[in-house]
């Protein structure tokens, strides 16, 4: 029979307070009836620290660092994971890896969870049954170099990344709703994010800090009013270079050929196709956008960068 530790909330700051061996099933009978009057109990199996939720579901609680490697599991006995708990591995420097790859469960991951784990220094991928994330959640984990949502998260909560000052690779699920305040702020090495077309709303702090971002944004986005708004740098995802009108093979004469289409009010254009029509970046399509075009397939030097997918700067230049 494995030692089964159990110690109350109490007792947590010792860690274990005394091995237990007695039988798996009288210990479940002993943890039901406590939580029934009001006491949390936490428990070990091999290095995890856990709570059980209705005598279904369980909670990891802390890692005893036998390994630097922390490895969910999907399940103990017949219990799934559920969630980490609230500050569960808060300030465990020892962790430098955490892998949720065998989990199917897990819905919640807890305020402050991971917060101060500033020794994990692998890409943590999240899983696809995720659903929530609590405040905190990540906050100065600064060796963390990347975080996938393979989710259906909706938000990104506040402090969730705060002070990751190592994070540079960040991919947000599709179906992301909104982005918290200072949600990835002080993140000084992230320098490019894509925000999916699903995003709705964006703190005006969620990126404070980070001087040197550049968002990726869909034409006529919530996230590219949000970059112009915030002077935030962005490139338009929407697979249009400046000067391609037509959104075909690049820059080319047929692009000139639409602009003429356009000014004779046999074709419309709208949209990023209107943006990049604008070649001269004069905020008006007319016959010297065509001229420009004409000129930039001359090879003539031009101050406008027609070619080159847009950024803030190719997009607002109007404005100066």
């Amino acid at each position: 029979m494995l030692p089964v530790h159990c110690y109350n909330d109490g007792d947590k700051m010792k860690k274990i307070s005394k091995i237990v061996i007695i039988p798996l099933t009288a210990v479940l009978l002993i943890a039901v009836g406590l939580l029934s009057v009001g006491a949390e109990m936490y428990y070990d199996y091999f290095g995890y620290t856990y709570t059980i939720y209705n005598n279904t579901s369980i909670s990891l609680a802390g890692w005893d660092n036998r390994t630097s490697e922390l490895v969910i599991p999907d399940k103990i006995g017949s219990r799934y994971f559920i969630s980490v708990a609230n500050s569960g591995l808060k300030d465990n420097t020892e962790i430098t890896l955490v892998d949720f790859s065998q989990v199917t469960a897990l819905k919640r991951i807890g305020m402050d969870a991971f917060n101060g784990c500033s020794g994990i220094a692998h890409p943590i991928v999240l899983p696809d049954s995720l659903i929530v994330i609590n405040d905190g959640a990540f906050q100065d984990c600064s060796s963390m170099p990347g975080i996938i949502m393979n989710s259906s998260l909706t938000a990104i909560p506040e402090q969730c990344f705060l002070r990751c000052s190592s994070l540079s690779d960040v991919k947000l699920n599709e179906g992301l709703e909104s982005i918290q305040r200072i949600a990835f702020a002080y993140c000084t090495s992230l320098e490019y994010i894509e925000i999916p077309q699903s995003v709705s709303f964006i703190d005006r702090t969620a990126f404070y800090g980070d001087d040197n971002l550049t968002l990726g944004v869909y034409s006529g986005s919530y996230a590219q009013e949000y970059a112009i708004d915030n002077n935030i740098t962005y490139i338009l995802l929407d697979g249009v270079k400046l000067g391609d009108v037509d959104g075909k093979d690049g820059v080319n004469i047929n692009d000139v050929t639409a602009i003429q289409s356009c000014l004779a009010e046999l074709t419309t254009l709208e949209g990023v196709y209107l943006q990049a029509a604008d070649a001269n970046q004069d905020g008006i399509v007319d016959i010297s956008d065509a001229t420009a075009i004409q000129m930039y397939l001359a090879e003539y030097e031009l101050p406008y960068p027609i070619g080159q997918y847009f950024t803030k700067e190719v997009v607002t230049q109007e404005n100066n």
